[in-house]
């Protein structure tokens, strides 16, 4: 509500404070079907509009003696409280079960390592997983008691929602062969064996056996790995 005050009139927002609580004190919220005002005095608030309504109808005065004022705001205040109390034990019951749709029931038991949400060393605003401990036993229905080796094995319980189970992941050791050379430089894979010579279909059977012919004659040209030459020097 603050947020659209200042969007709304940037510059003389200071001055609808006191109009907004008195607002926020007059509606009803949804958890006690009561606004904070008339459950703190027991009566409505009077606004504005309440204001002009008493002005324009100027009916007979309904005052009443201070006992019996004081009699029946005391029994207003205990049919309010004991109203408010029942509406906020159904919209808690309803906010259970919509809190519980998406929840997954967790269980440990002792002997389970775990992580734990802790604050920081560094800040106590800031908390991460540390761990693991180990699970000692269980105490009622959402608490578990665990060892903290970093305190000397001292004993603490948590919250089941600081809790995670802890996971350890097999170290997978990689097998390497080490190859002995002599001379420094790239390794290169001697393949013996010759290309095939790719023949257009044009050719004859004949003369694909002649090519085939001259790739045996001459196996070191048409070998895949690279040659010397002594016909050309580099400058």
């Amino acid at each position: 509500m603050v947020r659209k005050f200042v969007h709304e009139d940037s510059r003389n927002w200071d001055k609808w404070l006191d109009p907004l609580l008195f607002a926020v004190r007059e509606v009803p919220q949804s958890s006690t079907g009561f606004s904070p005002f008339e459950l703190l005095f027991g009566r409505k608030p009077r606004g504005v509009l309440d204001l002009f309504k008493e002005n324009w109808e100027e009916g007979p005065s309904t005052s009443k003696n201070e006992i019996q004022y004081v009699m029946d705001l005391r029994a207003k205040l205990h049919s309010l409280g004991q109203l408010s109390r029942e509406n906020l034990l159904q919209a808690q019951e309803r906010q259970q079960r919509l809190y519980n749709r998406g929840s997954k029931l967790r269980q440990f038991s002792p002997g389970d390592k775990v992580l734990v949400l802790l604050p920081t060393s560094s800040s106590k605003l800031l908390a991460k997983w540390q761990g693991p401990f180990v699970v000692t036993r269980r105490v009622g229905d959402v608490d578990y008691e665990l060892v903290r080796s970093d305190r000397g094995g001292a004993t603490q319980i948590y919250h089941v929602n600081l809790l995670k189970t802890w996971r350890e992941v097999a170290s997978a050791s990689l097998a390497t062969t080490v190859i002995e050379r002599d001379e420094l430089g790239p390794e290169v894979i001697i393949n013996t064996e010759l290309a095939p010579v790719c023949c257009g279909d044009h050719l004859s059977p004949g003369q694909m056996a002649d090519v085939a012919a001259l790739q045996g004659r001459f196996a070191d040209v048409f070998s895949p790995l690279p040659g010397r030459t002594s016909l050309i020097n580099h400058r």
